[in-house]
């Protein structure tokens, strides 16, 4: 395992919403990579490559980036704490 703090920090779109990369975590070939996000309510998550995408950056021809697909429980979380 080999961990990278990403200088500056990028700005990914997460289930969550968008957050700041700070750091991405290399599992090795047997595993996905885990990016260290902090969310824009202060939470801290890791998420793996399949629900992480790059926000819009038209200066690097990402106009619309597809939503990454919601997780399940962070769905259940979302409702539970809606009431």
């Amino acid at each position: 395992m080999a961990a990278l703090q990403l200088n500056p920090p990028i700005e990914l779109s997460t289930p969550k919403g968008v957050g700041q990369c700070h750091f991405l975590v290399d599992n090795g070939t047997e595993a996905s990579s885990l990016w260290v996000v902090i969310q824009e309510d202060g939470q801290i998550w890791w998420w793996p490559n399949s629900q992480v995408r790059g926000v819009r950056n038209f200066s690097m021809g990402r106009p619309d980036p597809e939503k990454p697909s919601p997780i399940p429980a962070v769905e259940m979380y979302r409702k539970k704490s809606r009431k």
